[in-house]
C-alpha cells in the first residue's frame, strides 16, 4: 500500500503528491481485506476516487484554456481518465478566442454525486462509511448539508452520531420526494 499512497523513499507516481488522509484511510482498510475480488474492486474505486477528487480540485474557476491533454497533464490525472471526466462533467467552449472547459452547476452537482458514490463503493461492498465529514472537508467544494441531501437522492440512508454522518446503503433502495421549484412564475 506504500507505494500506492506513496512514502518519502519511493518515486512512484503516487508520490508525486500527498494523498487525502480520508483516502489514505480506506487504502489502509484494503489490506485488511480477504477476498482477492473484494481487494481489487476496492482498489480501482480509490484509484478513480482520487483522480476524481484532483479533477473536482482543480475545476473550481469557471474557465480553463488548454487542450484536454494538456489540462490532464497538468491535473496529474492520466489523459483516458480526465478525457472521459472532461465528457460527463465539463464542456469544450471558447473565451476570448481561448478553446478550453467550463462547467456549469448541473455538472458540479453530477460530479459530486460521483465522488460521494464512489467513496461509499471504495469502502467495500457492504456500502456503510462510519463518518464523511473528513472526506467532505477535503472536497473543499462540498458541505455537509450538500453531501447528505445528494446522499439521501441517490437512495442512501444518512445517520447523524454526534456533529459526524454516517451512510449507508441497503436494499430496497428508498428515495426521498421530489424537490419541486413552486417559485413565482416570471411574465
Amino acid at each position: 500500500m506504500t507505494a500506492l499512497i506513496g512514502d518519502k523513499s519511493t518515486t512512484t507516481p503516487g508520490a508525486r503528491s500527498k494523498w487525502p488522509k480520508s483516502l489514505e484511510v480506506v487504502a489502509r482498510s484494503i489490506q485488511d481485506s480477504s477476498f482477492d475480488e473484494d481487494i481489487k474492486y476496492r482498489l480501482k474505486s480509490l484509484l478513480l476516487l482520487r483522480h476524481m477528487m484532483r479533477f473536482n480540485q482543480f475545476f473550481v474557476r469557471p474557465f480553463h484554456p488548454g487542450t484536454s491533454d494538456f489540462l490532464a497533464n497538468f491535473m496529474g490525472v492520466p489523459k483516458e481518465v480526465a478525457s472521459r471526466f472532461f465528457c460527463l462533467f465539463a464542456e469544450h467552449t471558447t473565451k476570448n478566442g481561448k478553446s478550453g472547459y467550463t462547467g456549469d452547476k448541473l455538472q458540479r452537482d453530477s460530479r459530486h454525486i460521483h465522488l460521494l458514490l464512489l467513496y461509499l463503493i471504495a469502502h467495500g461492498r457492504d456500502m456503510t462509511v462510519s463518518s464523511i465529514e473528513e472526506f467532505v472537508n477535503e472536497v473543499g467544494t462540498l458541505n455537509l448539508n450538500l453531501a447528505t441531501r445528494l446522499f439521501n437522492e441517490a437512495g442512501c440512508t444518512t445517520t447523524k452520531k454526534g456533529s459526524d454522518f454516517s451512510v449507508s446503503l441497503s436494499v430496497p433502495l428508498t428515495f426521498p420526494e421530489p424537490r419541486l421549484n413552486r417559485g413565482k412564475k416570471k411574465r
